[in-house]
């Protein structure tokens, strides 16, 4: 299975995945197929489609307050300084780039 569409609907987040759609709160940052990437708060939380839903990946990013975020090809990057830190689809630190 892999994730089909995240959308933003209102405060909250639906995830379809296979023939199952699920709702997370939170802003949607970006998605693949196989994560998606949603701010909570000062976290960014990425999420993983596992056995055809999709779940947490145990995976929370702490944000200092108004960084920017967006995905980068299938990473999500966080601007900070002159610097963006990327990350992969399992929420795990994938290397920098200049801002």
């Amino acid at each position: 299975m892999a994730i089909k569409e995240a959308k933003q609907s209102g405060s909250n987040v639906i995830v379809k995945c296979g023939n199952s759609t699920t709702t997370f709160s939170g802003k949607l940052i970006g998605y693949t197929s196989n994560a998606v990437f949603i701010q909570n708060g000062r976290n960014l939380q990425v999420f993983i489609e596992r056995n055809g839903n999709v779940v947490s990946s145990g995976v929370q990013i702490s944000l200092s307050g108004n960084e920017d975020i967006r995905m980068y090809g299938n990473q999500v990057g966080i601007k900070r300084g002159a610097t963006i830190h990327l990350y992969g689809e399992n929420g795990k630190p994938a290397g920098t780039r200049p801002a």
